[in-house]
């Protein structure tokens, strides 16, 4: 590249695939009998939780589209090990088709032990904290 030069690297990731846990999220505690403080204390928590498995998702796709979708003279020069392209492969497959599926129903599961211990007949003493 010529002296005085800038070069810049554009690129598009789509976020919206790793979003649709929020949704997901946000219909399990509103379909949950609970008091309004009580689903605004466990919606706001996993919001929190949920944006940063997004930005994980984020983030390893940005990876996997440097190293592995542009031109091998560049994503060379990144300096990356065999090894570590299998993690930003193995980190960007598990924040998108894991992560954005999983987490909502964890953290559901997690606040309502107590509901879904009455819906299932003799699993009370199972989930009592």
């Amino acid at each position: 590249m010529p002296e005085g030069q800038k070069a810049e690297l554009v690129f598009s990731v789509n976020s919206l695939v790793y979003c649709y846990s929020i949704p997901l999220y946000t219909a399990l505690i509103l379909a949950t009998p609970d008091t309004e403080k009580a689903k605004w204390i466990h919606w706001v928590t996993g919001f929190i939780i949920l944006v940063l498995t997004q930005s994980w998702g984020v983030s390893f796709d940005i990876l996997k589209t440097l190293l592995f979708k542009l031109d091998i003279s560049l994503s060379s020069q990144l300096g990356f090990s065999a090894f570590q392209k299998e993690l930003v492969a193995l980190g960007y497959q598990f924040g998108y088709l894991i992560l954005p599926a999983v987490t909502p129903l964890v953290l559901w599961i997690g606040f309502h032990q107590e509901f879904l211990g009455q819906l299932v007949p003799g699993m009370q003493d199972r989930f009592r904290r």
